[in-house]
């Protein structure tokens, strides 16, 4: 490791009537990775997850929220409608909207999981790194049951679609996944604006 002096600059502090002086330093140091030709090089395509967007990925693709929001909305508010009415023929429709409703949304999140795949082909990948499932209620406000759902459902056709190409899929920890720049690794708050 070489270390050798940038700059140095003179400092008073007035709380205790001293003087003292900032050194700045920069190290170079030579790489403890070994580059024998067997380190396995991965390139990898990371999916983030959330509301307002279903899915982003490192590249910088996008999949709104909006549409499967909207719809459960919708269905939720039919729902409650039929509710009210009360009679046997309002209970048997609302049974037969879960259906629509779970129809409707695994064939979005299967267009979308196709994308995801697609993006991961095209960018030459060799793995998806998705946000870890656990805890999604908790952890986006604003997230219900049905978004943990999505969220599983999601990954799942990821990972059986990412297969078939013969790219490996992982998931993990979300921790400041959203804040971390893709290119240099740093993490700040105003990498990302406060949403879901």
């Amino acid at each position: 490791m070489v270390i050798s002096i940038t700059g140095a600059t003179p400092q008073y502090r007035e709380t205790t009537d001293t003087f003292f002086i900032n050194i700045g330093t920069k190290a170079e140091l030579e790489s403890e990775i070994p580059n024998d030709g067997d380190a396995e090089h991965n390139t990898v395509l990371g999916v983030d997850l959330g509301i307002k967007q279903t899915a982003v990925t490192s590249t910088g693709r996008f999949w709104s929220g909006d549409y499967l929001n909207h719809r459960r909305r919708e269905y939720e508010r039919v729902r409650g409608e039929l509710y009210r009415v009360g009679t046997e023929s309002a209970h048997r429709t609302i049974e037969q909207m879960g259906d629509w409703e779970t129809r409707c949304v695994e064939e979005y999140l299967h267009r979308i999981s196709k994308a995801i795949v697609q993006e991961a082909v095209g960018h030459n990948c060799d793995e998806i790194a998705s946000e870890e499932l656990t805890d999604t209620r908790e952890r986006l406000p604003g997230a219900k049951q049905f978004h943990a759902w999505a969220f599983r459902r999601l990954y799942d056709y990821v990972t059986y679609k990412a297969d078939m190409e013969g790219i490996d899929t992982t998931q993990v920890d979300p921790a400041h996944t959203s804040k971390r720049c893709s290119k240099c690794g740093t993490t700040l708050d105003e990498n990302r604006p406060s949403q879901a």
